[in-house]
């Protein structure tokens, strides 16, 4: 069946009988609130293990006092990269959610008789947002990447100013030495 503004097929979550109310609950539950609900419980656990091995590793760092600041700074930087791990987890799963949030909650609202409510444009929105969720797992583990995104500042300040000097902008030479472009 075409989807909102007939752009592109879906499967039918408007037809209102037994055998397709089934496959639309089963999808929803399926392939949207159970996987959900395992990922959330999994980053749950993974929060868990990082506190415990954190507060092993205090222990573990209070009795070896010999290389006490060498294993203050190993800490350190592990608890740096476990938070930096959490986040970009955190992120994902949300992403994830955003994505496909809109599209369930389409499906549920025709699956508990809402069909009247839906319109074109609202499937539209929701089927983009669902379709377009395959980019956002890379853009944000590029984002979250720091040497990434200073590569990327330098990239985008050259581009910025060869745009300028195609402009007809006049750009003033900030130093003699040769431009990163």
């Amino acid at each position: 069946m075409p989807d909102g503004l007939q752009t592109s097929c879906s499967f039918d979550y408007l037809a209102a009988n037994v055998k397709n109310y089934l496959y639309v609950a089963g999808m929803y539950t399926f392939e949207f609130l159970i996987p959900v609900g395992i990922v959330v419980v999994c980053y749950w656990q993974i929060v868990l293990i990082v506190r415990r091995n954190e507060r092993e590793m205090a222990s573990f760092t209070r009795e070896a006092n010999a290389n006490k600041i060498r294993s203050m700074q190993i800490r350190g930087a592990q608890r740096r990269a476990d938070v930096q791990a959490a986040k970009v987890s955190a992120i994902v799963v949300s992403v994830f959610v955003i994505s496909w949030l809109p599209y369930a909650t389409l499906a549920f609202l025709a699956l508990n008789g809402y069909r009247s409510s839906l319109t074109p444009i609202s499937a539209e929105v929701a089927v983009l947002f669902a379709k377009s969720s395959a980019v956002y797992n890379p853009l944000v583990y590029a984002l979250m990447n720091t040497k990434f995104r200073a590569s990327l500042s330098e990239r985008m300040s050259c581009l910025i100013e060869c745009c300028h000097c195609r402009r007809g902008q006049v750009v003033v030479a900030q130093s003699l030495s040769p431009s990163p472009c």
